[in-house]
């Protein structure tokens, strides 16, 4: 085997170790500067009243002689001497009835960046004091003098400090870093490079004869640690590649003999997994039958009721138009008898129209509910419509806690998808509360609310039972789970619900319980449905969440 070979590092300790320090020391550098310039700032917001603190004290008396003696041109000479001052821009005079005696005015000074400038210090700064009668005279308010104070001066002379003190401390950090470099680069660096020659150059094929030298200086060091320690490794090579070897033969033996292994098993799991999937159809159907053989006999019963009043009603107008026949024979037909039957026939006769009407409707319901759960054909339907139809399908079974289930959604709701699916889901939901949930509950109550939203339909089941204890929520979606075996639970029911929505609805059913508190179910799926979940991409196949 060829001596090990390595590219130059991708990334160089030394340009590392100089961002580092470079980073550090400006850093720290900033920091500073930024302390300096900030007092130096503060220093320099001071100095406006300052400076004008020393006019005032300069120019009070003699200005005050002057406008007392209304001497104009001595008051001019005076706020023309004031615009001397770098600072001052603009003086002014104004006696005490309003009128200017004197005022002068400078260029205006522009340097640097005037908005830098009015950001640091402000624009330029109006200043006032009053003039009143010299000492010895009576006082007397005489006036007031103006005074424009412009801080561009003192701003460029604090910039160009600050930029000072900037460039200073950067170049500092700049040399520290040169220094520091060339201290790693005869220390740190040129040994570690030794060491990795020596490692490269070591020839694996022959570990007992490979040894790294101790770069001179170091023995005591760290590096001199390192290279002793890779020595120690080097030496134990031959005996860990002996052990390698070994190992690698007879895990290719091991490896061989699992592959036979595994395939048979994964025929052995094929097989099993297809008979779970028979039997999990099977229980789907047996579970739909019952649901529909129930739903026959509740509907049959609740037909019976409407049938019964309407044949009673039509009895009676049978009997109503007998007597009416009767008196027109005997010619004892009155007015007030013929009026009187005829009431009796029609309200029969409304009896009869209503009741028969009721009946319809429950075949109807019950043929569309019948029709939806046996179809499971990818088709458009209305979803409220086919909701509202169970609901009314299933009153023979509700009205036996009573409870009537409450519906909220919009009128109509058409989408594309699988309503036997649907239809079998709520049928379990609702037939699960009303078995099981309504034991000692005054006021049973189911209400299930339908609403869609941006492509997505999302349904929300909630009755006020007894609920679910906690420690049972990650276990109701189990199969064959009940807690009311041998009292008519078969434990396939929530199963069917949990494999019908997240399988061949390709949806997401959610869960909340608490004891005494009912249970809430929200189902979501896609308002147009294209494919069940065996047709489904690997990888859009929904989680379920069962949230507490």
């Amino acid at each position: 085997m060829p001596p090990l070979t390595q590219g130059p590092a991708r990334r160089s300790l030394s340009g590392l170790l100089v961002k580092s320090i470079l980073i550090v020391a400006w850093t720290v550098g900033l920091l500073i500067s930024l302390v300096q310039v900030a007092y130096d700032l503060h220093q320099v917001r001071q100095l406006p009243a300052d400076n004008l603190a020393t006019v005032r004290g300069m120019t009070q008396e003699p200005l005050d002689a002057s406008v007392y003696g209304m001497d104009q041109a001595r008051v001019a000479d005076m706020l023309a001497g004031l615009l001397t001052l770098p600072y001052i821009r603009e003086a002014r005079v104004v006696l005490d009835d309003g009128s200017v005696l004197a005022e002068a005015t400078g260029p205006k000074r522009t340097h640097g960046q005037p908005w830098l400038n009015d950001l640091l210090f402000g624009p330029a700064r109006q200043y006032m004091w009053s003039i009143h009668s010299p000492p010895g005279r009576e006082f007397q308010w005489l006036g007031e003098i103006h005074i424009t104070y412009d801080t561009h001066a003192e701003a460029n002379a604090f910039l160009a400090r600050a930029g000072a003190i900037l460039v200073g401390t950067m170049f500092y950090a700049l040399v520290l870093a040169a220094l520091l470099l060339l201290t790693y680069d005869r220390v740190l660096r040129r040994p570690l490079v030794n060491i990795i020659q020596s490692i490269q150059s070591a020839d694996v094929d022959r570990p007992e004869s490979a040894r790294l030298a101790v770069p001179a200086g170091h023995e005591m060091t760290e590096i001199g640690q390192l290279a002793a320690i890779a020595n120690q490794h080097l030496g134990s090579i031959d005996r860990l590649l002996t052990q390698l070897r070994e190992a690698e033969q007879r895990l290719n033996d091991y490896s061989d003999q699992l592959e036979v292994t595994v395939a048979e098993r994964t025929r052995e799991l094929s097989l099993s997994l297809e008979q779970l999937q028979n039997a999990r159809d099977q229980l789907i159907n047996n579970e739909r039958l019952a649901s529909l053989g129930t739903l026959v006999a509740g509907v049959a019963h609740e037909v019976n009721t409407p049938l019964g009043i309407a044949v009673t009603a039509a009895s009676v107008v049978s009997e109503a138009l007998d007597s009416i026949r009767d008196h027109f024979q005997a010619d004892s037909l009155t007015r007030e008898t013929f009026s009187a039957l005829m009431r009796e026939a029609h309200e029969g006769q409304l009896i009869v129209v209503g009741n028969l009407s009721r009946a319809a409707k429950l075949v109807r319901d019950f043929k569309q509910a019948a029709a939806n759960q046996a179809d499971e054909t990818l088709c458009e339907y209305d979803i409220a419509q086919t909701t509202r139809a169970l609901i009314a399908s299933l009153h023979p079974e509700t009205k036996k806690i009573p409870v009537a289930p409450h519906f909220e959604g919009p009128v109509s709701l058409k989408g594309m998808g699988y309503p036997g699916v649907l239809m079998q889901v709520l049928t379990n939901l609702i037939m699960n509360s009303v078995r099981h949930a309504f034991e000692g509950v005054a006021k049973p109550l189911i209400a299930i609310e339908l609403r869609e939203a941006h492509g997505q339909v999302e349904l929300i089941y909630r009755d006020n039972g007894m609920g679910v204890p906690a420690a049972l929520h990650n276990r109701i979606f189990e199969p064959l789970f009940t807690t009311r075996r041998g009292r008519g639970g078969t434990g396939l029911g929530l199963n069917i619900v949990y494999n019908l929505v997240t399988q061949k609805m390709a949806g997401q059913l959610d869960f909340w319980s608490a004891p005494q508190r009912g249970v809430t179910f929200r189902l979501r799926f896609a308002l147009k449905q294209a494919w069940d979940q065996h047709d489904a991409p690997e990888g859009l196949k929904p989680d379920v969440v069962v949230s507490v």
